[in-house]
């Protein structure tokens, strides 16, 4: 077992060959859940050996191979990694593959864990990693390694050059591929279903595009993959976002704009301007100013600032956009513009 600091894909079995070389029927697999799981899913590793079939089902993979190794060799492994709920499947496999070690002939016992391990822990969405634990097999050849995982979920975007990047809650920059695109809400009291961005293209009919707010004007440049980015203007846009991301109209705020953070474009304007709109109506401004400290009490809390935007929303049918030019919720009661 490996420790380390850096949410359950179920599991694979590779049935070995009969003597002689023929492989041996096919059969499935065992889908093992650890922990918490919302969903297991297989991602079977072969050592670099020809594949001689393979059989996919939903939840489940098959593969037959022919196996090589000795008394502390292991020929197959499989990763058993967790998924939260969050996560499309597809991702969980991907990462899940990512972390066996490169293909060879056969792995030693004694190090196995600890690959799996160090690459869990260099993974850009991967926050940390639990006790790596490896488990024998369904036949002496294979080895099963149970990665446990806090996994990095994006929470919002990041106005940079020449685009846009992707960040978790703690302003880490996020593979743009391994991003959530879509969700097909569950229904009857059913889970929730989450896909990648697949071309652009919208998975089943029923599916929604995932909002993801936009954040403007960090001041800090734009950090590599896998690294967080500098700076209070950015991590004060995170933390708004992902307040609001609780209320009934998030998904009507497009952008948090943190450009005259500490008041350091314009001494007179509000350090923090949300920009709200629904469909193709007019943006409406959110004059949000800033987070107030310990030591003002004199501040209006944050809190209230969005019970203000809470209440407006009630009385025009759940809106905050289109209705005025701007709102402002920095003084003792909503102040808004003339409709």
């Amino acid at each position: 077992m490996w420790r380390g600091n850096k949410n359950n894909a179920g599991s694979a079995s590779l049935p070995q060959t009969r003597s002689g070389g023929s492989p041996a029927p096919l059969r499935w697999s065992k889908v093992v859940l650890t922990g918490a799981i919302v969903l297991a899913v297989g991602v079977p590793v072969v050592l670099g050996l020809k594949v001689l079939a393979r059989k996919r089902m939903v939840g489940k993979v098959v593969s037959a191979v022919r196996t090589a190794g000795g008394e502390n060799l292991v020929s197959q492994i499989r990763i058993q990694l967790n998924r939260p709920a969050w996560m499309p499947v597809e991702l969980a496999r991907s990462i899940a593959a990512s972390l066996a070690p490169p293909p060879r002939m056969s792995f030693d016992r004694a190090r196995l864990a600890q690959e799996v391990y160090d690459r869990a822990r260099s993974h850009p969405l991967i926050r940390q990693v639990e006790p790596v634990r490896r488990l024998p097999g369904d036949n002496p050849q294979t080895d099963v390694v149970v990665v446990q995982a806090q996994f990095r979920r994006p929470v919002g975007r990041v106005a940079g050059p020449g685009g846009y990047v992707y960040v978790d809650s703690e302003g880490v920059r996020l593979p743009v591929d391994m991003i959530p695109a879509w969700v097909r809400p569950g229904t009857g009291g059913g889970k929730s279903e989450y896909y990648l961005s697949a071309g652009g293209h919208r998975p089943t009919p029923d599916c929604r595009a995932i909002h993801y707010i936009l954040i403007n004007g960090a001041q800090a440049p734009m950090p590599a993959v896998g690294q967080a980015w500098e700076g209070q203007d950015l991590r004060d846009g995170i933390r708004l976002v992902e307040l609001v991301s609780s209320h009934l109209w998030a998904n009507q705020v497009v952008s948090i704009d943190v450009s005259n953070h500490q008041r350091r474009a314009d001494p007179n304007a509000p350090e923090i301007i949300l920009t709200a709109q629904r469909g193709q109506s007019k943006p409406t401004l959110i004059r949000f100013g800033r987070f107030p400290r310990d030591d003002e009490p004199f501040m209006i809390p944050t809190d209230r600032k969005l019970a203000y935007l809470d209440a407006y929303a009630q009385r025009h049918d759940g809106g905050i956009a289109g209705f005025n030019d701007w709102l402002d919720l920095r003084y003792d009661k909503l102040h808004v513009s003339l409709e």
